[in-house]
């Protein structure tokens, strides 16, 4: 009797630690999963940066025309002349020109 005890003990101690090995095993993340999911914020982030550039340059080229509306037929002064000056160097490295 003693021994069917023990082959039991044994038996349901086995299946828990291999129940507990198997239930932690799923809980944490692989290293292919891990890397899948580093190339996909890799994508995200690329896409957000793009986003980012072409935003800037809408509002950048607003700015440009808003600066050449004010000033259609008059003469710039020197400080706007400088601040379009930038935009459009802006403008061009935005667009990749």
């Amino acid at each position: 009797m003693k021994k069917l005890i023990t082959i039991l003990t044994c038996i349901t101690l086995s299946i828990a630690i291999l129940t507990g090995v198997y239930s932690h095993d799923q809980s944490l993340a692989r290293a292919t999963d891990v890397l899948v999911i580093r190339e996909q914020i890799k994508l995200i982030h690329k896409r957000f940066e793009s986003e980012q550039r072409v935003r800037r340059a809408q509002v950048v080229q607003e700015r440009l025309w808003t600066l050449s509306d004010r000033y259609e037929g008059k003469v710039m002064p020197v400080s706007v002349r400088e601040e379009a000056r930038l935009l459009k160097a802006e403008l061009a490295r935005l667009r990749g020109e």
